[in-house]
């Protein structure tokens, strides 16, 4: 038994072959899960800095510019540029007390802060959805690639590996969806076996021509072993061509052997209720504007007082320059 099970080892060690059995399949099952919960394991303690460009019809490149921190399965997103709105400030998820925070900062002497609780569970699933790139190594949105290839609705029929340049010892694993009722989906998972097993690329097709894709790029960071994504490409596959949508750009990471001091949502929670209590500090503008307004108002009022012909051309004249004056400074 022992013996059987070291040649297979040994045969995939040296050749390109393709693994259909039930038992090369269950030698896959059995290998990847181990390095993939490893590897969720040093993602979930780092910090990352990261740039999203987001593709609208081949043209603009909306961006987005974040900080991804993770520890121990609570998360923080801080974003600091938002171009096509597409997010709050700040999303902090830990069991219990999760929230998203919008801050409105438009007002030069405070920002203002509302805070949004939220459901972890709903959270981190949204998060996997729509901000992708710190969890696509191990993760087909909301599941971790295990569950997926685990999961009763997922047949894997072809296991290759390969030799690649670049990657080392590259393995494809080839699922289609486990219905009798069409339309069927299939797709690929490519891992970097020498890498413990980060993923390379993924394609998820509804049919021959229409489906998704994504390409991840490594370059020499690690953390105990475990290759850092250094970009990736997210695609729509429409009549058969891949369409860029979005791309992703680790701009700095770093392991954390302690949890930070980030993930309490108390001081948001003070800002709130401060910010419909508290009115913004007043500047020497604040204070000089009123008493502008006032000395203006007695001087038409004087000039009333003298003649009512001439104080309803005044009052025409300052009606039409009240806007500018008055107009909201924010």
């Amino acid at each position: 038994m022992v013996s059987s099970a070291f040649a297979v080892l040994l045969a995939l060690t040296l050749t390109p072959v393709d693994l259909e059995s039930d038992a090369t399949r269950a030698w896959f099952l059995a290998t990847y899960p181990a390095a993939a919960m490893r590897g969720v394991a040093v993602y979930d303690r780092l910090k990352m800095g990261v740039t999203c460009e987001i593709r609208r019809d081949d043209r603009t490149q909306p961006v987005i510019d974040a900080a991804y921190t993770a520890f121990d399965g609570r998360f923080r997103l801080d974003v600091f540029r938002d171009d096509p709105n597409h997010f709050a400030d700040i999303y902090i998820g830990q069991p219990g007390d999760s929230v998203i925070v919008r801050v409105d900062d438009r007002c030069s002497s405070r920002p203002h802060y509302k805070v949004e609780g939220r459901d972890y569970e709903t959270m981190v699933s949204g998060l996997r959805n729509s901000f992708r790139f710190p969890f696509t190594p191990w993760f087909v949105d909301a599941r971790t690639i295990c569950e997926v290839l685990l999961s009763d609705d997922v047949l894997i029929w072809k296991v290759h590996l390969l030799d690649d340049p670049e990657q080392g010892r590259v393995c494809d694993v080839y699922w289609t969806a486990n219905v009798v009722v069409p339309p069927i989906s299939s797709g690929r998972f490519r891992f970097a076996v020498d890498r413990n097993w980060v993923l390379l690329s993924r394609t998820h097709m509804v049919d021959a021509h229409h489906g998704l894709a994504i390409h991840l790029h490594y370059d020499d960071c690690e953390i105990d072993g475990v290759s850092i994504v250094q970009s990736s490409e997210h695609y729509v596959v429409r009549h058969g061509r891949e369409i860029l949508m979005r791309r992703y750009l680790r701009r700095s990471c770093r392991p954390l052997a302690s949890a930070p001091d980030v993930f309490d949502p108390t001081f948001f929670r003070i800002a709130a209720g401060l910010s419909g209590t508290i009115s913004p500090v007043r500047t020497v503008w604040d204070v000089l504007f009123p008493m502008f307004l006032a000395g203006a108002g007695l001087g038409i009022c004087v000039c009333g007082l003298r003649t009512a012909g001439r104080w309803r051309t005044h009052e025409s004249d300052r009606c039409r320059a009240g806007p500018f004056i008055g107009r909201d400074r924010r």
